[in-house]
């Protein structure tokens, strides 16, 4: 035998003998035998995802060293030897657990196994959704907030999709935002690139309620109101929204709060569920509500500015001087057109020794002078104040019948120093009766009486000279051919002039008044003519023309002042006209 083979270091003597019988001995060292297996082999978990773990070994061998390692999963054959102490698992299910060994294989050829370790895979939660504003609350906007739970690893891929996935968006955090300005829904999911049937999908969120559109308003226009009418500007305003419905409908007005007379911008705001707003604006116009006329001597026009209800008020005037019966007050409220034409006759109140005629029906006295010397005692009656639908002079029979509306006047007193008659006052439905002196002789004097609904006052009656009786629409004027008398007041029908006896004095009587509509007057028939008047019967003017809120004083009761503030007792001076616009229908 000329080899053998040596496992373990050892001093070895070869002797060698030749054919001769000679012998030689050598010794000889051998060493560096390794036989030693590898040791202290550990095996250790690294990286894990959902699809892929990674471990890693260590061991220790004195001698030659390591030559490679081997890995083994879930007890399957061990891999290709390989000199990295490390390797990754790839394709693995998510959460799920894994058992690993390794294979240490020194450079001698010897090997260890580690001990058995059990690694799991990540698990992948379901991404989760909240929105703001709620789901059940209409907003023009909604913003919603994606969470990806758990820690993101390299494998893992954030993503969400707002078409139903085709096309997706990348997220690099674990949470992100997704605005939506119309109704539509989105769905998140988390890709694992390592394993894609480790992918986690969330369920479809579906966003509603939201709505950009402005809601609409209709109905708006320019407003025009008589200063201090009361009107609700969201009249025939409406507000609508198909979406989210209004939530509110408002006004404003601008550059005033105390809406004097001008022009000021109304704006409407409107409010829709979803807080989108809509703003439109108008013209409001507040136009002066009164219209005063006074004593001209002539007639006045009033064309119907505006669609309304209007408010008439009138004062006859006084009788003569200061001893003339004081004028009546009507007032009635009525429905006009734009464009309607009225005309309206003021009376005259004349000075005291004026014994003319007073315009719009007060009857003349005439110049006299008393056994006193005093001149002109006895005063003409007051002028009517109307309201006609056809123009003319005061006296025109149809410009008279067209009257809606008559505040009578008072009749003509007597007055000398120390002594003063009052004429009788204007009347309501009935002119009241002139007054006379008392003493020896007046029971032959009989006085004037007042214009009624249907006829003139009657004439006084004098043992000396007797009075005339009013008509339509005249009080009696004294004629050239008499003396001593008092004329009557204008009205409906006119007052009678006085009469006298040689030492009693009498005053005229007033005029009646007349309001359309109102109960107890007398309305005269479209046909009547001057020599031949129809009464109806009934309140109502035949033009159809009829007032509301009626109400008519005579001369003798309080009534408002005209002039200034307060109240007076029936009207002392020239009569007086008031329109008032109520209400502008627009």
């Amino acid at each position: 035998e000329n080899s053998k083979i040596f496992t373990t270091n050892q001093t070895v003597n070869i002797w060698v003998k030749d054919k001769a019988g000679n012998i030689i001995k050598q010794t000889i060292l051998i060493s560096k035998i390794d036989t030693l297996a590898p040791s202290n082999v550990i095996l250790t978990k690294g990286s894990v995802t959902s699809s892929s773990i990674t471990v890693t070994a260590s061991a220790t061998q004195s001698n030659m060293g390591i030559r490679g390692y081997q890995f083994s999963i879930d007890g399957g054959a061990y891999s290709t030897e390989q000199t990295s102490v490390s390797k990754t698992f790839t394709g693995l299910a998510k959460n799920t657990s894994h058992t690993f060994k390794v294979k240490v294989i020194g450079k001698n050829g010897k090997s260890t196994e580690s001990s058995v370790i059990t690694v799991s895979t990540n698990n992948i939660t379901t991404p989760t959704y909240s929105v703001n504003s709620s789901a059940d609350t209409w907003a023009q906007s909604k913003t919603v907030t994606i969470t990806y739970p758990g820690t993101k690893t390299s494998n893992l891929v954030y993503e969400y999709s707002k078409d139903g996935g085709t096309t997706w968006t990348n997220v690099t955090s674990s949470s992100t935002t997704v605005t939506f300005t119309s109704n539509g829904s989105v769905i998140a999911r988390i890709r694992d690139t390592g394993n894609s049937n480790n992918t986690v999908t969330g369920s479809t969120l579906t966003v509603t309620k939201i709505d950009t559109t402005k809601p609409s308003i209709t109905g708006t226009k320019d407003i025009t109101l008589a200063k201090g009418q009361s009107y609700n500007l969201l009249t025939g305003v409406t507000a609508t929204d198909s979406e989210s419905g209004v939530k509110s409908l408002t006004t404003s007005i601008t550059n005033t709060t105390s809406l004097a007379v001008g022009t000021y911008t109304i704006t409407y705001t409107a409010i829709d569920n979803a807080s989108n707003q809509l703003t439109k604006t108008s013209t409001l116009q507040i136009v002066e509500s009164t219209y005063n006329y006074g004593y001209t001597g002539t007639y006045k026009t009033f064309i119907v500015p505006y669609d309304g209800t209007y408010r008439f008020e009138l004062w006859g005037a006084a009788g003569g001087g200061a001893s003339g019966g004081h004028g009546a007050y009507t007032k009635g409220k009525i429905i006009l057109t734009k464009g309607e034409t009225l005309y309206i006759y003021v009376g005259q109140h004349r000075e005291h020794q004026d014994v003319q005629a007073a315009y719009n029906g007060g009857g003349s006295s005439q110049p006299e002078k008393g056994i006193d010397g005093y001149e002109n005692r006895y005063n003409s009656g007051g002028g009517a104040t109307d309201i006609r639908l056809v123009s003319g002079a005061w006296d025109n029979f149809n410009s008279l019948k067209s009257r809606i509306m008559v505040a009578s006047g008072g009749g003509g007193g007597f007055y000398r120093p120390g002594q003063t008659i009052l004429g009788g006052a204007g009347g309501n439905l009935t002119g009241a009766s002139g007054i006379k002196s008392t003493g020896e002789g007046s029971e032959k004097v009989t006085v004037a009486t007042g214009g009624t609904q249907t006829s003139g006052g009657k004439g006084g009656i004098g043992e000396h000279t007797s009075g005339d009786a009013g008509s339509f629409g005249k009080g009696a004027s004294v004629p050239s051919t008499k003396k001593f008398l008092a004329g009557g007041g204008g009205g409906y029908y006119g007052g009678g002039s006085s009469g006298v006896s040689t030492q009693i004095a009498s005053t005229g009587g007033g005029g009646s008044s007349f309001i359309s509509g109102f109960t107890g007057c007398n309305a005269i028939a479209s046909n009547s003519t001057e020599t031949n008047i129809i009464h109806t019967g009934q309140p109502n003017h035949y033009s159809g023309k009829v007032f509301e809120g009626i109400l008519m004083y005579n001369g003798s009761q309080e009534m408002p002042n005209p002039r200034g503030s307060g109240t007076i007792i029936g009207n002392g001076n020239h009569g007086y006209a008031r329109v008032t616009i109520l209400s502008i229908q627009n």
